[in-house]
């Protein structure tokens, strides 16, 4: 891509009653992923109205919004973040200390992406602070690693593996992300991320 316009405007028209309907009809759902570029009223909505089987997951996009999560921390099952944006919702300039502050603040579990050295998590399922390593690939493009990790995390949460191998499946899916030119590389998929992260189909 060498040239991108977005009108993000648009989301600021998703009210809380914009999207009630929609709430409802998703009350089956096994999953609900947020992201922080609607508004607030409307983040704390979705988050009450989520059934409580399903998981609550949210990217917090930009540091520019980021703040909009503060309030429904302690009812997120997962959060996706880079580092600046974890400083900034954490308090806790420290990648290792904000990730434990997330889950202080209630979070479940705590992802802080690190572009291409990797990430660190904390929260359910983890022994202390993780680290991983990002996969040593040439980098071409870092669009859209940050995206694909968030999605390796929840394929693995929501197939039933742990949150060490979501974490791997995560790291995987962004190393595949950076080693293309493409925001989401051709041929992600379930078996291929899997061989990837080293994890039995």
């Amino acid at each position: 891509m060498a040239v991108a316009f977005a009108d993000t405007a648009i989301y600021d028209e998703l009210r809380p009653r914009t999207v009630a309907k929609a709430a409802r009809e998703l009350s089956n759902a096994v999953c609900w992923f947020l992201d922080a570029n609607v508004p607030e009223a409307t983040l704390q909505s979705l988050a009450d109205a989520k059934p409580r089987s399903a998981l609550l997951a949210a990217d917090a996009v930009s540091v520019a919004k980021s703040g909009r999560l503060a309030p429904i921390l302690d009812q997120l099952d997962l959060l996706i973040a880079n580092e600046d944006e974890a400083a900034l919702l954490s308090g806790d300039g420290d990648a290792r200390r904000a990730a434990m502050a997330l889950v202080a603040k209630g979070v479940g579990v705590a992802v802080i992406g690190l572009g291409e050295r990797g990430l660190i998590a904390a929260g359910r399922g983890l022994s202390g602070v993780v680290e991983l390593d990002a996969p040593a690939v040439q980098v071409v493009d870092v669009t859209g690693a940050g995206d694909c990790l968030g999605a390796g995390v929840l394929f693995g949460l929501l197939t039933d593996r742990s949150t060490d191998a979501a974490l791997r499946l995560g790291v995987a899916a962004a190393g595949q992300s950076l080693a293309s030119p493409l925001a989401v590389p051709n041929g992600l998929n379930a078996e291929r991320l899997l061989d990837r992260a080293g994890i039995a189909r």
